[in-house]
C-alpha cells in the first residue's frame, strides 16, 4: 500500500487490493491462541480494522466504486456494537 503510494506502481496497487479482499473473506479476527469461551476479540481484531481504515483511507482515490461500498463485506455493525468495538 504504502509502496504503491510512493512510486505509483500499479502492480503494488493490485497487491494491496489483494490483500483488503483476503483480509474481508476471514470468517474470524481473532489470533487462535487467545480463542476461548466468551472471546469475541482481542487485540487482533482491534488491529485489523486499524489497518483495513488506513488502507481504505490512503488508497481512497485508487480504489474502485465497488471496493469502496464495504457493507456487508465486513463485521456487521450490529456485531460490533454487540461486541463494543465501536459505539452506537
Amino acid at each position: 500500500m504504502l509502496a504503491h503510494l510512493l512510486t505509483g506502481r500499479k502492480d503494488f496497487l493490485e497487491r494491496a487490493r489483494a490483500v483488503i479482499r483476503t483480509v474481508l473473506k476471514w470468517g474470524r479476527w481473532i489470533d487462535p491462541a487467545y480463542e476461548g469461551p466468551g472471546v469475541q476479540a482481542d487485540l487482533m481484531t482491534g488491529d485489523i480494522c486499524r489497518r483495513l481504515a488506513i488502507a481504505y483511507d490512503w488508497l481512497y482515490n485508487d480504489l474502485k466504486p465497488e471496493e469502496l461500498n464495504l457493507k456487508g463485506k465486513t463485521l456487521p455493525k450490529e456485531k460490533l456494537l454487540r461486541r463494543r468495538l465501536i459505539r452506537a
